[in-house]
């Protein structure tokens, strides 16, 4: 952290639209690897920051909350 406070950009902004492309990457090569293809993310939508959407079932998996 102390080297990225030294950086001339600190754009948190773009770095939580990173983590949300990889968390959504891994979640859904996860299911698929389990046999549970055709998942979908969303991203800022009203039940959730990232939530996963499974054909196979209604529940949703919030992978972390809205922004506040």
């Amino acid at each position: 952290m102390a080297e990225i406070q030294t950086l001339s950009y600190k754009d948190l902004a773009s770095d939580r639209q990173t983590v949300a492309a990889v968390q959504t990457l891994k979640a859904i090569l996860a299911h698929a690897s389990k046999g549970e293809p055709d998942c979908i993310m969303r991203v800022n939508d009203s039940k959730g920051g990232l939530g996963l959407y499974r054909v196979s079932k209604p529940k949703l998996d919030v992978l972390y909350a809205a922004k506040a």
